[in-house]
């Protein structure tokens, strides 16, 4: 397995300070507007995504290891149905094939203003909202516009090019992912996911990413993007994988599958 391209945790808590009211934010109108990301054929390492149970626990489809937002760690637990169910503070994201472990390390938060440039450029991937008129008041969260929350930004280095900033956000159930350039202001690959097709409902999950890696053996960078939610019968979510091409002179997402996690139960 080649070594792991690491994404860089940028994060976009509610602790961070947005910009004075009265600080001009430049803001770049040339966007390239880059194609929805393809659907690309099934993969060859069968992966298969993690689910929350009712109590919090993650039930892993089969044993092995599972990929957290924290790293690869051992998949060891009690039997839950042809899985296992987990006891664990980090939430499982998806079942990889056997390999080493590994720790991804946390990165300090990008500035606000980056944040702010890559909520304008998430709301670009979404279609229009409804009953919110483009271009909205303005607002003071710099993480929030037209009704996007930016929940997840992950900025990369890579060998040969400049570092590009992987963004994830969400509003009234779609979720808007998109390889960004390093400050925020371009689109370079994009993708958006209707959980109404995957048969999710409100209260909708809150969507995060996962740093990419060679996770799967192939010699080629995934990323995943996922979301839970607790709801009044247990947890509801989904987990979407991306093949990443971070190459020197491309920087593109392709998805390989999503599916939702909910309504899962341990069976004897």
């Amino acid at each position: 397995m080649r070594a792991l391209t690491l994404l860089f945790l940028a994060g976009c808590s509610a602790s961070e300070t947005a910009p004075p009211a009265d600080t001009d934010v430049a803001v770049d109108t040339d966007v390239v507007v880059a194609p929805v990301a393809p659907v690309a054929p099934a993969p060859t390492v069968t992966w298969a995504p993690a689910w929350r149970l009712a109590d919090g626990n993650t039930w892993i489809a089969k044993p092995g290891r599972v990929l957290t937002a924290a790293g690869i760690v051992d998949a060891a637990g009690k039997p839950c149905g042809s899985g296992l169910e987990i006891e664990s503070k980090v939430p499982g994201v998806a079942w990889v094939p056997v390999g080493p472990a590994l720790t991804i390390p946390k990165a300090p938060a990008v500035q606000a203003a980056t944040v702010e440039q890559a909520s304008w450029r998430l709301t670009d991937v979404l279609p229009p909202p409804d009953g919110i008129v483009a271009g909205g008041p303005a607002n003071k969260d710099p993480a929030t516009h037209n009704g996007l929350v930016v929940r997840d930004t992950r900025k990369t280095r890579r060998e040969g090019g400049p570092p590009v900033l992987a963004a994830v956000g969400d509003r009234d159930g779609q979720v808007a992912v998109a390889l960004l350039d390093k400050d925020g202001h371009t689109i370079l690959s994009k993708d958006w996911i209707d959980l109404r097709k995957l048969g999710l409902t409100a209260p909708w999950p809150v969507s995060a990413l996962v740093a990419a890696g060679d996770y799967d053996g192939d010699g080629k960078d995934e990323m995943l993007v996922y979301g839970d939610v607790q709801t009044a019968t247990g947890y509801a979510g989904y987990r979407a994988m991306y093949r990443a091409d971070l190459s020197s002179s491309v920087a593109t997402l392709t998805r390989v599958d999503v599916q939702a996690t909910t309504g899962q139960t341990c069976s004897p």
